[in-house]
């Protein structure tokens, strides 16, 4: 299971959940934290991690007048550039250490998806307007994130792979937005609905996208992940607004429920069906939560 390095308010909880569980019990971990560095600047950023330990985010450089894309591994961060802008941002990296974010053009005005790969920062392009940003990569080096449309104000998910960007659709609204693919090609992500006011969850696959509805009649809802076995994991709001993470399997949306707050969400899910995410706490402290056989 993935590692990942953190920074939490204390008011936060990290927690993992497991798909089968008989018992229940708070738990002490032993780990170690390292710090990264930076390109040279004040800050720096990590939003992902692979099987290898390769990590993925973004730091300011020199003067922290802009940030770049950073890809560390072996202690060493190295400096993925730009499209020709100031600013990149990474947010996914797969097994193969593809990386991928949205960096910013020549002019800083417009920001486009982007796929790392060998030392080269390739621009995805859009689905007609100037803008876009990629969000999640698989194993076979398939993109999600979401693009302009030629309107420049309509914003849709897509799916690129093999060069080409594929809107993906909504859910009768807008805009839409995906944020996680697994290696069967299936993206989860979010649309608005006709109303173009309520958020549903969605899962796409061969030309179709599915509503995954709310947990309870509340809304929003949002997928954020998504493994293997076709397991979604994400948050939705309940009726009385309070928000959940929810695990959706076989068109079944079940709740996660909290470390004792209002609030979690669910921000991934592994091939063995283990989530993690964030959850409030009905003390405001930060603690550690095992779920397990």
């Amino acid at each position: 299971m993935f590692r990942y390095l953190l920074k939490l308010f204390a008011a936060i909880s990290l927690y993992i959940w497991y798909s089968s569980i008989s018992s229940i019990s708070l738990c002490q971990q032993s780990y170690t934290v390292t710090d990264l560095g930076t390109l040279g600047g004040t800050n720096s950023t990590a939003n992902a991690i692979n099987n290898s330990g390769q990590v993925v985010g973004s730091s300011s450089l020199s003067g922290n007048t802009a940030s770049h894309a950073f890809l560390w591994e072996n202690g060493v961060m190295t400096d993925l550039g730009t499209l020709g802008g100031i600013n990149s941002y990474a947010l996914g990296i797969n097994a193969s250490g593809q990386v991928v974010g949205y960096s910013y053009l020549s002019g800083n005005t417009t920001f486009r998806a982007f796929l790392w790969e060998n030392g080269v920062m390739t621009d995805l392009g859009t689905l007609g307007g100037t803008n876009s940003n990629a969000l999640g990569i698989n194993a076979s080096g398939q993109v999600v994130g979401y693009s302009y449309l030629s309107d420049n104000t309509t914003i849709r998910a897509f799916l690129w792979e093999n060069g080409v960007m594929t809107d993906l659709g909504t859910l009768g609204g807008e805009p839409s937005q995906a944020y996680g693919i697994n290696t069967s090609r299936q993206v989860v992500g979010y649309s608005l609905l006709s109303d173009n006011f309520t958020a549903h969850a969605f899962l796409w696959e061969n030309g179709v996208m599915t509503d995954l509805g709310t947990l309870g009649g509340g809304t929003p809802s949002y997928a954020l992940g998504i493994n293997t076995s076709s397991q979604v994991v994400g948050n939705a709001a309940l009726p009385n607004s309070a928000t959940h993470a929810f695990l959706w399997e076989d068109g079944v949306m079940a709740d996660l429920g909290t470390l004792g707050g209002i609030h979690s969400r669910a921000n991934g899910i592994n091939t063995s069906g283990q989530v993690v995410g964030v959850s409030y706490l009905s003390n405001h402290h930060l603690t550690c939560l095992h779920l397990g056989k």
